[in-house]
């Protein structure tokens, strides 16, 4: 060590035995440094990754890392989910994956809120939380009893040996029932598959009830086109059939479908419609007997016997 002469103290550990420079200030064996091969103190630093390469380092790192880090094998954000013993869920936080759990106990307490049947605030206090150990703390479970809510909280074993270790300076260890602790949802991941088991049931469930509602929507309809079919048919026979009973029916030239061929012979150069043939002829007008004359003025169409020169307009093909 250097003399008191360079404020320093004292050397502890004089050299022992003689020699001509033993003086207050004889640094013994550790003489003539400068010597030594190396490069000097000014630049030794700065070759070997000193206080300024280092800081720059530091700067080039963090420019482009994000404030929360994740850490191996584990999850970027986590849930916090408080549910009813129902499995409803009654509020969600999420946080970053290194994040502690108890801080977050009060947040998701907070967050609670359910309607209620009549007029009033919405309920904001359940009658007792259950938690597992990575709650317990002096906080949490002080925030409960300033609410007047009942805890089910493990205490871990840490604790309940530094407890035992402090003797009756430990204070007494909070009441934990065991049996009400079985009730309470083992794992959020554990609720959040069976609820979405059940929306995936739910939800086959509702596509095989809307293939039935529309299988059966088809087929009413078809029924409905069929009776009115046989309404229609019904209506036409009905009028084709003699009135007593005891007459002949009338030739087959008489017939309604000789009767529009007819009309059109005798008027190759008019158009008519399906109403003023029935006008013309003397047939019923009413809707069912004209639809089925328009009918059988689309198969005269097809058949070429007669052309359409207007919508809903028919004319014989000269």
């Amino acid at each position: 060590m250097l003399a008191g002469g360079r404020h320093l103290g004292r050397d502890r550990h004089p050299v022992a035995g003689g020699g001509r420079r033993q003086g207050a200030d004889h640094l013994g064996r550790e003489r003539r440094l400068h010597r030594l091969s190396g490069p000097s103190a000014c630049r030794r630093g700065v070759e070997k990754g000193g206080p300024a390469e280092g800081a720059a380092r530091r700067h080039r790192r963090r420019a482009g890392r994000p404030r929360d880090r994740t850490f191996p094998g584990r999850a970027d954000h986590q849930g916090h989910l408080a549910v009813e013993q129902g499995q409803k869920p009654l509020s969600v936080l999420i946080t970053a994956g290194q994040r502690g759990d108890s801080p977050q106990f009060e947040p998701v307490l907070d967050a609670i809120g359910v309607p209620r049947l009549g007029r009033g605030p919405p309920r904001r206090r359940p009658d007792r939380v259950r938690a597992d150990k990575a709650y317990d703390s002096r906080r949490n479970r002080a925030c409960l009893r300033r609410r007047g809510i009942k805890a089910t909280i493990p205490v871990p074993a840490d604790r309940v040996r530094n407890r035992q270790k402090l003797g009756s300076r430990g204070g007494r260890p909070p009441k934990f029932d065991r049996t009400d602790y079985r009730g309470r949802h083992m794992d959020i991941t554990e609720i959040l598959a069976d609820l979405q088991a059940q929306h995936d049931e739910t939800a086959v469930r509702a596509g095989e009830l809307r293939h039935q509602i529309a299988h059966l929507t088809a087929a009413l309809t078809e029924t409905e086109a069929r009776l009115a079919d046989l309404a229609t048919t019904r209506k036409v026979i009905a009028e084709l059939a003699p009135a007593g009973g005891s007459e002949s029916g009338p030739p087959e030239t008489n017939t309604t479908y000789q009767a529009i061929v007819n009309a059109f012979n005798q008027h190759p150069d008019q158009q008519f419609r399906a109403r003023e043939l029935h006008e013309l002829l003397g047939l019923p007008t009413d809707e069912a007997s004209v639809n089925v004359t328009r009918a059988r003025l689309e198969r005269l169409l097809r058949q070429g016997f007669l052309t359409q020169p207007g919508r809903g307009r028919y004319q014989k093909r000269t």
